[in-house]
């Protein structure tokens, strides 16, 4: 717990340094985790692409990342006791709450592992002897930055039709709360998804979770949490060029999908 995911692999903080991991029921440490850096953060990053555009993950049908996602879910389930306690443990929660968590976790997985081959394209009446054609097309490299109260709700939600949709994926966790998400980007591997797929970086998020939303070769950011630290990744998001959905106080709707004309 006390490493990084990064590449399939993992990989301690190119800081050296790991911070204590509380539980909040007791108020005892029970492990460490990374404290990551810029470094760790591009190295995440440049993972991702490199599956993205070089690997066997970019290369996929949109049918066999469905397969992959729903083989995952089912890892999720058969290993439900373990996240619990997982999750119980890191934020404070009860057994019976956690348990929920993972059946949430996994049916976020279910779903978009079924839709993955059903994002549909549109065609558009234009002029005559014209065609026009929307794509949809993946964005490329997404960061997610995850609160610390779901923590592997919120992997569901976000990650799963960022993965099914065809993108590689960046999260930067809750410091307070990222023991179930390393322990979920393991058993993604374990379930088949190729390096790089999903990296995580762990840390404090005034310093990693912003180099996460200005890093150049992010494509699409989202983010969860309070409004306040929404408008700073927004602005930093903007500034570096590209888009970014909150869950804030406002829902918005997110999919690192992006959208592609044709016309012929």
């Amino acid at each position: 717990m006390d490493k990084h995911f990064i590449n399939g692999k993992w990989a301690a903080s190119t800081s050296g340094e790991t911070s204590a991991a509380i539980d909040p029921s007791t108020g005892k440490e029970y492990g460490r985790i990374a404290v990551g850096t810029i470094e760790d953060i591009d190295a995440a990053v440049k993972a991702a692409r490199a599956a993205f555009e070089n690997g066997p993950w970019g290369r996929l049908t949109a049918a066999e990342r469905g397969r992959l996602l729903l083989k995952f879910a089912a890892l999720i389930i058969e290993k439900k006791d373990e996240l619990a306690a997982i999750e119980s443990r890191d934020t404070g929660k009860p057994r019976t709450v956690a348990r929920n968590d993972v059946d949430a976790a996994a049916r976020y997985f279910e779903y978009y592992g079924g839709a993955a081959d059903k994002v549909y394209g549109d065609t558009i009446p234009y002029l005559n002897n014209h065609f026009v054609a929307v794509v949809r097309e993946a964005k490329g490299v997404t960061g997610h930055i995850l609160p610390w109260n779901y923590p592997m709700q919120m992997f569901g939600r976000t990650l799963a039709p960022s993965l099914a949709a065809g993108n590689a994926t960046v999260l930067k966790p809750a410091e307070a709360a990222s023991a179930s998400i390393l322990r979920l980007a393991e058993l993604a591997t374990e379930a088949g998804l190729p390096d790089g797929a999903i990296n995580v970086v762990t840390g404090a998020g005034g310093k990693i979770g912003t180099a996460l939303a200005g890093h150049p070769g992010v494509d699409f950011i989202s983010f969860t949490g309070s409004p306040e630290v929404g408008q700073i990744i927004q602005k930093t998001a903007a500034d570096n060029g590209f888009v970014a959905n909150f869950l804030c106080r406002t829902i918005y709707a997110m999919s690192g999908v992006g959208y592609r004309l044709m016309r012929g």
